[in-house]
Parts: structure tokens; C-alpha cells; sequence
């Protein structure tokens, strides 16, 4: 038969204390876990906005050819693995295919289709974009070739090779690789390497080109400048 046990103060101060010390301690695991939390977020978050880029542009004339643009493509993912990183996305634009930022794995088929039709390709971009990214400018490397600029006050820097990566991941054997790759594609006119922080977008200043107001950009720090001369010879 069961017995109820006759409840002491002794017993019920010791019941009492026993249930303080375990809520005490289950009080700072708790907070211990969400301090790590936040921390590994705010670590994390300060990781994704301190990121610094190396940029590298060439601007000149496309150096057409048969299967230019599929060469581009396929260039471009290579490239891309070869920094580490999968390419994941593509735009092109200038053709019936709609403009707007999409998985290779749907899209790279019906890119290639459309360019096999002989549609003007005005640019193509390639892609390696984390999962949760939120715009394209979100990549750890990127390529973009364009042969075209809809505004007119950026019209001289309308056809360009760009490669946009993390510095941190870059190192000479890379840097010269990636600028070989660009200059298969554009007789170059000018080519500039540079580091900038990612917040500042650095796709901007390579959009509006050298001639653009560099106070815009604090961060920006030009690596090398190269200009093509009349006899076709190059100075830094």
C-alpha cells in the first residue's frame, strides 16, 4: 500500500532549495546559448558587411568571334571553380530571353539557345551566390561582360570584362589568371585592379568608370592601372 510521507519545514526548505539552485542553473544555460546566438550573428553579420573585394576591369572593344558569347559562359564557371567557389547563376541581356537573375542549372540551356539564334547579346553575367543571398551584388566571384550601356554619360565604358571577387581569397598566380581570361575577350583600352569594401559596391564604380568621383567610394584603393597606347603597347 502506498503511504503519504508527512511534509516537514526541514523537507520542504530543502524541496524549495532544490528547485531555486535548478532553475538558477537552467536560467544561465539559457542565457549562455543565446549570448553565443547573437554573438555568432553578430560575428557573421559583421564578417558579411566588412567584406573587401578585388576588382579587376578591362574596357575596350569585344573581340568578336564564332561561339564568343558561349565561350564567355563556359570561361566563366570555369574561372569561378578555379577561386574556389560554384557558379550558381546567370543573366544575359539584350536577347527575347527574359532579363533577370536565374539558376545556370535552368537557365544555362536556354541561354545558349537564344545566342545560338543569333540575338544581340548586349551582356552576360555569371554567378556565385551563397543560399541566402538577397541581390546579385551578394556573389563571391562574378564575371559580367558587356558590349553596350543604355546611358550616355557612362557611354565610354559601355563595353568592359569585369571579375569581382574576395581578396582575401586571391593571391598573384589568381590575379594574373583572371586578367589572361578578360583579355581573351576585349582588346583592352584600359585595365584597372583595385580592392574596395563590398558595402560601397564596387560594381558601381566599374559601371561608371574611372572618370567617376572616386570621394564616392573611401575604401577604394587602385592596385595597378594599365593604358593601351597608339602602337599598341602598354604602360602602367
Amino acid at each position: 500500500y502506498w503511504t503519504a510521507k508527512a511534509v516537514t519545514p526541514q523537507s520542504l526548505r530543502q524541496q524549495t532549495l532544490f528547485l531555486w539552485l535548478l532553475a538558477a542553473v537552467f536560467a544561465a544555460v539559457c542565457g549562455l546559448s543565446c549570448g553565443v546566438a547573437v554573438n555568432s550573428n553578430n560575428k557573421r553579420g559583421e564578417n558579411k558587411m566588412s567584406v573587401k573585394k578585388l576588382g579587376i576591369v578591362i574596357y575596350g572593344i569585344c573581340s568578336y568571334r564564332n561561339g564568343f558569347w558561349e565561350e564567355w559562359l563556359d570561361k566563366s564557371k570555369e574561372l569561378i571553380y578555379i577561386t574556389g567557389h560554384t557558379p550558381t547563376h546567370a543573366d544575359i541581356t539584350g536577347t527575347s530571353f527574359p532579363e533577370q537573375l536565374r539558376t545556370l542549372k535552368r537557365s544555362e540551356g536556354k541561354i545558349k539557345a537564344v545566342i545560338a539564334n543569333g540575338e544581340p547579346v548586349r551582356a552576360l553575367s555569371v554567378y556565385s551566390l551563397p543560399k541566402d543571398y538577397h541581390t546579385c551584388l551578394d556573389s563571391d566571384c562574378c564575371l559580367i561582360l558587356s558590349s553596350s550601356c543604355a546611358q550616355e554619360q557612362y557611354k565610354k565604358y559601355q563595353n568592359y570584362a569585369y571579375c569581382e571577387t574576395n581578396f582575401d581569397e586571391c593571391n598573384e598566380e589568381l590575379v594574373n589568371k583572371i586578367k589572361n581570361m578578360l583579355s581573351g575577350f576585349i582588346e583592352m583600352e584600359q585595365c584597372e585592379i583595385f580592392t574596395m569594401d563590398k558595402p560601397e559596391v564596387p560594381f558601381n564604380y566599374v559601371f561608371k568608370g574611372m572618370g567617376d568621383d572616386t570621394r564616392k567610394y573611401p575604401t577604394l584603393n587602385i592596385l595597378q592601372q594599365i593604358f593601351a597606347k597608339t602602337d599598341n603597347s602598354f604602360i602602367e
